[in-house]
């Protein structure tokens, strides 16, 4: 159709941005609460996403995870203390262009083009910026929009941009210019996407049973995951899958959370006791413990083969249910399914039988 643009091929094509300095751990921790938050509004919309972590942006978000027309692209920037003014925004930092928060914000125009619905700064501190009328926003503004900006502040955008960007049609972009207030703070972050997550999953029949503290650290272990990735060569598409969550797999782990009857640690002494039977000693029972609680971290965060190993082994318990609900006890499961695998999926002897011990709790849990 005229005027749809193909943005699955230009985001093939588009060269991730250049980071404009080290982040520190509080900025990362910022930008990754504020994901999530994001990704809970993106869940309950009802509507397909894909939301990509740190390529063309801190956090860009596209309507389809396989065939995206519409992009918004967010810039997440925490300060403490002090407002945000228009000359900090459009003041230039570093030798490249773009060099400016508003340049870098325009700068999509250019790449993406008509497929940009937004191009926003996102910050916990209120804004400062003079409006059409003459009055000045305050923190008690959450939302500006660009055309409402007055024109005095809008001439120093324009020139800040074409500083950077020559020519640049300012006037036609400004409708998708926003500076966005969070309400997510600086200080006790944690506790206000726990708040956030909890009123998310009161609409679930299984709230109850989820303690969302653990799943608070596993949307956050995800997203970190995705945001630090890094690795030199790899295919465009493929680290476009490595940095980003689709709708599908926000609701796997929720589903998964949603789920949950007991925990492999609830079960520990139980397989403990396994273990010294088949003569494993403390330092092997520690090792094997310490594997089963990375394999869980990382399947839990959709950690790529973790989770491809975690669907191999309950393929292999369903293919064959009549020999697992005859084996008396875990250990006896797990080795049997350790006797089928005919590869290690990049995982060690003791790392692949922990697996094991894992998912074959949680399939006899899941049928008590």
């Amino acid at each position: 159709m005229p005027g749809i643009p193909n943005l699955s091929a230009i985001m093939r094509s588009a060269v991730p941005r250049e980071r404009a300095g080290t982040r520190t751990q509080g900025r990362y921790n910022f930008q990754t609460n504020f994901g999530i938050l994001k990704l809970v509004e993106l869940h309950e919309s009802g509507q397909d996403f894909r939301i990509i972590f740190d390529v063309f942006d801190d956090l860009m978000i596209v309507d389809s995870a396989i065939s995206p027309a519409q992009a918004w692209f967010y810039q997440v920037k925490s300060k403490d203390p002090g407002d945000w003014t228009i000359p900090d925004i459009c003041k230039s930092v570093g030798a490249q262009a773009p060099r400016s928060i508003i340049s870098r914000l325009y700068a999509h125009i250019d790449c993406f083009g008509v497929a940009v619905a937004e191009t926003a700064l996102v910050s916990n501190a209120a804004y400062k910026l003079k409006l059409r009328d003459g009055s000045t926003t305050s923190g008690s503004n959450h939302r500006i929009g660009g055309t409402e900006l007055h024109p005095d502040e809008i001439t120093k955008v324009a020139d800040a941009i074409i500083t950077d960007i020559n020519p640049a049609d300012v006037p036609r972009w400004l409708p998708k210019l926003a500076f966005i207030r969070t309400t997510l703070g600086v200080h006790g972050q944690e506790l206000v996407v726990i708040g956030r997550l909890q009123q998310h999953l009161e609409l679930s029949a299984n709230a109850g049973t989820v303690k969302t503290s653990a799943l608070y650290q596993t949307l956050h272990a995800s997203i970190v995951q995705r945001t630090t990735f890094s690795e030199e060569g790899i295919d465009h598409d493929q680290l476009l899958l490595r940095k980003s969550l689709t709708r599908q797999e926000v609701e796997g782990l929720l589903t998964r959370a949603c789920a949950r009857q007991r925990s492999f640690i609830e079960d520990w002494d139980i397989i403990r006791t396994d273990l010294e039977r088949l003569g494993t000693g403390s330092i092997g029972q520690i090792k094997l413990k310490s594997a089963a609680l990375a394999f869980i971290r990382d399947r839990n965060s959709g950690q790529g083969k973790a989770g491809k190993l975690s669907t191999f082994i309950q393929g292999e318990i369903k293919s064959n249910i009549s020999v697992f609900e005859n084996c008396e006890s875990v250990m006896q499961a797990a080795d049997h399914i350790l006797g089928k695998i005919g590869e290690s999926h990049g995982y060690s002897k003791i790392e692949l039988k922990s697996a094991m011990i894992v998912e074959v709790c949680e399939a006899i849990n899941a049928q008590s």
